[in-house]
């Protein structure tokens, strides 16, 4: 393996106040928990053959946030 594009990620239409636990969960189940056992199955890959990159790309929605609507703006992390 030679690259990974952490490119998933979901956002839930909802304003914090209006979530739901269950909707806090799929938010990390995708956006944390998927890029954390992709990147470390790309790792096992890639640390043999002593080569590779993983690329985590980041929300758009950190420029366009919205009062009261930030629950995934900050997951991934802002990378300037």
């Amino acid at each position: 393996m030679g690259i990974l594009v952490n490119n998933a990620g979901i956002i839930i239409n909802k304003l914090v106040v209006g979530m739901m636990l269950e909707d806090c969960g799929r938010i990390f189940a995708v956006n944390i928990r998927g890029v954390f056992l992709h990147s470390r199955e790309a790792m096992r890959a890639m640390i043999p053959n002593g080569t590779g990159a993983i690329v985590d790309a980041g929300y758009w929605q950190w420029k366009q946030s919205v009062v009261g609507s930030g629950q995934c703006s900050g997951l991934r992390g802002y990378r300037d």
